[in-house]
């Protein structure tokens, strides 16, 4: 399942940590809803290609 973060807080070692995992997004705000349209988009197409390979057809 794809998770999406939004801080507007620098964590440090955070983005690490988020950009490690494949199901993982981290968005610093302030951000556009254009940014944000495009994330989210990201991570669903990344879950619907997962769930493709899990259960094909």
């Amino acid at each position: 399942m794809p998770i999406v973060l939004l801080s507007g807080y620098p964590q440090p070692g955070l983005t690490e940590v988020i950009t490690d995992d494949a199901h993982a997004y981290f968005m610093r705000k302030p951000f556009d809803v254009d940014e944000f349209l495009d994330i989210a988009n990201q991570a669903i197409r990344g879950a619907q290609e997962e769930s493709y390979y899990l259960f094909p057809g």
